[in-house]
């Protein structure tokens, strides 16, 4: 082996070098370029730290499909608002459009909401009704009470139909105002829920009862006197048997009689031995009977008399006359009985009428005993 000797110009050189290299190595890093890079595809994943690039260190539009490893972009890597539309590739756009996905343009309020709008992040709120402090809106399947609705707030619109039963109203809660004219039916109204309290006065006319529907349980005490039957309106067999006492009655018949145990003397002047009074209720007839029997006292003479029923206590009515005498002396009869009856047209609607028994002796000795005055009122003549 040939060895070259060691002269200064070669140990001069070597140091030349040496502090060349020592001064490179102690220099600091300087950033470098894309253009300080003398390669292409030279930079690989190991030569970079994590998280060494940064959005500035990247040339806007650089970064293509090939650079990136399947699934290096997350979320975390991509900033908000950051993707648009155009940004994806014409596949992903073909198909979001195709499942409808990306073409909402705005938000509307609809009914009961407010808010919405175009563009960027939108709210919508509930339009809540009338006052209150509740935020939530209500369920479907929710009910409200009396002192969650404004007084006179319902109307029928808001009912639905046969929504509103007894057990919905309460009490004393419906009234004229509240009902419409001629929509009450039959069926509308509970059993024995209609009384004299609810009913206005003459509220109740023929047409609003039902034919054959009205019974004894229905009528008020004293509630049906003249003014409410139509005429001819009552028959028999509207009227239960022993169901109308006389009170019931405008015009009943009645009677009124005086009399009994009696022994007078009669003289030739007439006199009343019986009177009676009797008070009509209406216009009519009474009827006056009187019955008795004249004594003839004396054998000696002819003992003769009359009497007779009038309206006056004075006179003896010579046509309406009940005559006995003998027809010469001395004949035998002791007792002659006597009776009589008349028809007076009472008091014009009604009142008080007073009847007598007269009577007068024409000759002789005469005594009427036992003596009875009846009046009888009557309504109608048939």
């Amino acid at each position: 082996m040939m060895t070259q000797p060691i002269t200064h110009g070669r140990i001069l050189s070597a140091l030349v070098i040496a502090c060349a290299m020592a001064v490179f190595s102690a220099q600091p890093a300087v950033a470098q370029s894309a253009s300080s890079l003398k390669c292409t595809g030279c930079v690989k994943s190991k030569q970079l730290k994590n998280n060494g690039i940064k959005s500035i260190d990247i040339q806007n539009g650089q970064v293509k499909n090939a650079d990136l490893a399947t699934g290096a972009v997350n979320s975390a890597k991509i900033a908000n608002g950051a993707v648009a539309l155009e940004k994806l590739s014409p596949a992903v756009q073909a198909q979001l459009n195709a499942s409808g996905g990306g073409d909402i343009t705005g938000v509307t309020a609809g009914d009961g909401l407010s808010g919405g709008g175009a563009t960027g992040d939108v709210t919508l709120n509930v339009t809540f009704g009338s006052s209150g402090t509740t935020t939530d809106a209500a369920r479907s399947d929710h009910t409200h009470t009396g002192a969650a609705i404004d007084d006179g707030s319902i109307t029928a619109d808001d009912l639905a139909t046969d929504s509103v039963g007894a057990l919905e109203l309460g009490n004393n809660a419906v009234n004229s105002a509240n009902v419409l004219d001629n929509s009450l039916a039959a069926i509308d109204l509970a059993a024995d829920s209609v009384g004299n309290s609810e009913l206005r006065d003459n509220a109740v006319t023929s047409a609003n009862v039902f034919n054959n529907s009205l019974t004894a349980n229905d009528l008020g005490t004293s509630s049906v006197g003249a003014d409410e039957i139509a005429s001819n309106a009552v028959g028999s067999s509207e009227v239960a048997t022993d169901s109308i006492p006389s009170g019931d009655l405008s015009n009943e018949a009645g009677v009124e009689l005086v009399g009994g145990n009696r022994f007078d003397a009669l003289t030739t002047t007439a006199a009343a031995y019986e009177s009676v009074t009797i008070s009509t209720p209406s216009s009519g007839f009474v009827i006056a009977h009187a019955s008795g029997s004249f004594q003839f006292s004396s054998s000696a003479t002819i003992d003769r008399a009359g009497c007779s029923i009038s309206t006056s206590s004075t006179i003896l009515d010579t046509f309406n006359q009940i005559l006995a005498g003998e027809f010469s002396a001395p004949d035998a009869m002791i007792w002659v009985p006597f009776g009589s009856t008349r028809v007076f047209s009472a008091p014009a609607g009604g009142g008080s009428a007073t009847y007598h028994l007269v009577c007068q002796a024409f000759t002789g000795s005469v005594v009427v005993i036992d003596t009875y005055l009846t009046a009888l009122f009557v309504p109608t003549r048939y």
